[in-house]
């Protein structure tokens, strides 16, 4: 800042450099708030995908685990009688993007932003197996994908207590 003639003030160039800095430190900052909203969306999708897989699985696999008969042992569903004296069915609706629950006819989603089922059944002797009279094991995949995020699996074992 010079004096010119009993003025002060600054001149074009200090003004110039002044709101140049200015600008890239408020661009850098924008920059940095966008970035922390894109992770946070992110990071709530994932949880979403995540919270929507974990109970459904827990909830597929509590009730299978009382499960008095199997009739229906399938890649993608299962159905069964409960203890309940109930008839139970999972099974995936891909148009939906649901893990579906079909009760005694009556189906309702049990989970959302799924992207796949896979169910591999197993005897006593662990060994792979299709028929429902000789499941003792059952092994259940859940996939789930929301937006961009990459896919995520989750994976449990049940144990049928009426045939052990």
């Amino acid at each position: 800042m010079r004096q010119s003639g009993g003025q002060s003030g600054f001149t074009l160039i200090e003004l110039v450099v002044a709101v140049s800095l200015f600008t890239i430190v408020i661009g850098a900052a924008i920059s940095l708030y966008q970035q922390g909203v894109l992770a946070w969306q992110r990071g709530e999708k994932g949880v979403d995908v995540q919270e929507n897989l974990r109970l459904g699985l827990d909830r597929m696999s509590r009730e299978l685990r009382t499960a008095t008969v199997l009739r229906e042992a399938k890649a993608n569903s299962v159905k069964f009688d409960t203890a309940y004296a109930k008839t139970v069915r999972y099974y995936y609706d891909p148009e939906k993007g649901q893990l579906m629950r079909e009760v005694d006819g009556g189906s309702n989603p049990l989970a959302s932003c799924v992207t796949g089922l896979s169910l591999k059944y197993y005897n006593q002797n662990g060994e792979e197996i299709n028929d429902p009279g000789e499941i003792t094991l059952v092994c259940i995949t859940l996939e789930g994908k929301k937006g961009d995020l990459k896919p995520l699996k989750l994976t449990t074992s049940v144990r049928i207590r009426a045939r052990e």
